[in-house]
């Protein structure tokens, strides 16, 4: 495969809706797909763009999402993170909403 058909697979993996955002339940289903493509990613693309895809598993959404910034880094693209604030009537506090986008 080629990097680019690697990259479009990992990051459909994460389940983007039509704008490009991705969520932390995105991060969590991708874990088969990296899994998957681990042998691939580690062969075609440089070690500092898979150090951590080399030395930990991918049970947790955070080390997915860091996977993903670094093979985007080497595309020159970046994932920017934003959160929302939303209240909730049920615990009358505020909940977070984090997102992620592909610029």
């Amino acid at each position: 495969m080629v990097k680019t058909e690697l990259l479009n697979s990992i990051i459909k993996s994460f389940k983007p809706d039509k704008n490009g955002v991705i969520t932390r339940e995105g991060a969590v289903d991708a874990r088969q797909t990296i899994e998957n493509f681990k042998l691939k990613l580690i062969e075609n693309y440089p070690s500092k763009c898979t150090k951590k895809l080399r030395e930990s598993d991918t049970k947790l959404w955070q080390k997915n999402l860091t996977i993903l910034r670094q093979v985007l880094l080497h595309h020159n693209l970046h994932l920017h993170a934003s959160r929302k604030s939303v209240w909730n009537s049920e615990k009358k506090c505020v909940d977070h909403l984090y997102s992620y986008k592909i610029v």
